[in-house]
């Protein structure tokens, strides 16, 4: 039986990319499109002069975004994490591997992950594991994925909606809040706690507010990918009729990254990282004026890191290109001045912004 689980543990990870790859897996709703930056028709400075490096848990970046963990834990999958890490080695950027749970089970599964150390000696990589899966592993387990991949950070993953929604998931979110104090405790380096495309909204903070040493927050938020339609291809494809029909009702379940991002900023003095739809430089030039630290990209990596470095580098650099345009035309020569620039919020967000008590006139009227 264990080698039965082991073995579908690792073909899910073959299926998600190929789902994320090959069918619509996107939310209908994109927070995003709500949010305006100003024009500022006389900028008044030079774009080769605009800066975007960042020190973030102790480690520079040239620019502030982070591969989000996509995937390891099947042969399959190591060019993937490889032409991941070639890219963001050449460009200064960090990234997250896929969940490492995989290769407890499996050791031949290890290098799938460690693939990503090899090809990026000196980017920010962060290990990963589900919260759930905490309740099961002993410390050795823990420096073991950590040492896998020599870890900057470790990603401790919330995926609850997914997890609702697989075959196999683990619906026992009991004792949760203690498993991430504990892995605080244990381990030497920052602790991100992560969602998966549901967000974290201001009261689930409010409750991570009392762990202590919690390094970051990565909110990813609804907008982008939707894990529960990931999910409802998978069912489907199994005729499972019942969690297909789960899956769908639930495509479009979460809180929409913006919002999850101001509520945890209203709660937490921490840094933020933020996903969840996020497809180009101007959404996360949107991010970080709204006050997240990195920015977050995860599935429009998948296509091109199938392919090759090349294709990832090329992608990575229209985002970083589009964020140093977006700078240049609301006049901003380094990162934090987008924190002062007025962002206007219409539609739905607008409204559900305002009904949870954020201040949007306040973001709307911001000045430099």
């Amino acid at each position: 039986m264990p080698e039965q689980t082991n073995e579908r543990t690792s073909r899910r990870k073959i299926e998600h990319l190929e789902i994320c790859l090959n069918d619509y897996v996107e939310s209908s709703y994109k927070a995003l499109d709500d949010i305006v930056l100003i024009h500022d028709a006389l900028p008044e400075i030079d774009k080769d002069e605009i800066m975007i490096d960042k020190r973030f848990l102790g480690h520079d970046f040239k620019a502030p975004i982070i591969v989000n963990s996509i995937t390891g834990g099947h042969p399959d999958t190591e060019i993937v994490n490889k032409n991941i890490a070639r890219a963001v080695e050449l460009l200064g950027l960090g990234m997250g591997v896929g969940s490492q749970r995989a290769a407890i089970k499996d050791s031949s599964m290890e290098r799938t992950f460690k693939v990503a150390r090899q090809e990026a000696p000196t980017a920010f990589i962060s290990s990963n594991i589900g919260v759930q899966q905490l309740k099961e592993l002993k410390k050795t387990d823990i420096e073991r994925i950590i040492n896998m991949i020599d870890a900057d950070a470790i990603f401790v993953h919330l995926n609850f909606l997914q997890e609702s929604i697989q075959p196999e998931g683990d619906k026992n979110a009991a004792g949760c809040l203690d498993k991430i104090q504990e892995i605080c405790d244990m381990v030497d380096i920052p602790v991100i706690v992560k969602e998966t495309g549901a967000g974290i909204s201001r009261e689930t903070c409010e409750r991570l507010k009392n762990i202590k040493k919690i390094g970051a927050i990565d909110v990813e938020g609804s907008g982008g990918t939707s894990f529960s339609a990931v999910e409802y291809y998978r069912a489907k494809k199994e005729g499972d009729t019942v969690l297909a029909n789960l899956g769908e009702d639930f495509w479009n379940w979460g809180i929409p990254t913006p919002v999850s991002l101001l509520e945890c900023l209203d709660v937490m003095d921490i840094p933020i990282i933020c996903g969840g739809g996020l497809r180009n430089g101007i959404d996360v030039a949107k991010v970080l004026s709204l006050g997240a630290d990195m920015a977050a990209i995860a599935r429009p990596i998948v296509g091109p890191a199938l392919k090759s470095d090349r294709a990832v580098l090329d992608l990575l650099n229209r985002y970083i290109d589009g964020l140093k345009v977006t700078m240049f035309l609301t006049a901003c020569e380094r990162l934090d001045e987008l924190r002062a620039i007025p962002v206007v919020i219409t539609g739905y967000l607008n409204e559900y912004l305002t009904l949870r008590k954020i201040d949007v006139r306040k973001l709307a009227n911001r000045t430099k």
